[in-house]
């Protein structure tokens, strides 16, 4: 039996590591989490509706495809997969107010 090549994943929360454009708009990425890193590929729609998705940005993703190619994994990220963008160096409001409280 082979598996199908695309799984999707419900629900993920992922920080761009690196980030590289190509001559289509998209950008080859590489994608970490507290499991480990994985690579992907953001399309173009998404960087035009969310400029300020880029190298240390982290993302909430929805029902994110993950490609299977032989024992490699590969993300595949559209406007419809991204729930939430936190820009570089920003901090979630709710974060603040936690960090306030404990203050």
């Amino acid at each position: 039996l082979t598996e199908p090549p695309l799984h999707p994943v419900p629900q993920m929360v992922v920080l761009i590591s690196s980030s590289k454009s190509n001559n289509s708009g998209d950008a080859f990425v590489e994608l970490q989490d507290p499991t480990g890193r994985i690579g992907g590929t953001v399309h173009a729609s998404v960087l035009e509706a969310e400029p300020k998705v880029g190298v240390n940005s982290v993302l909430i993703l929805s029902k994110v495809c993950v490609l299977l190619c032989g024992k490699s994994r590969y993300l595949t990220i559209g406007l419809k997969s991204v729930v939430q963008v936190f820009p570089s160096r920003t901090v979630p409001q709710e974060w603040k107010e936690v960090e306030h409280s404990l203050i």
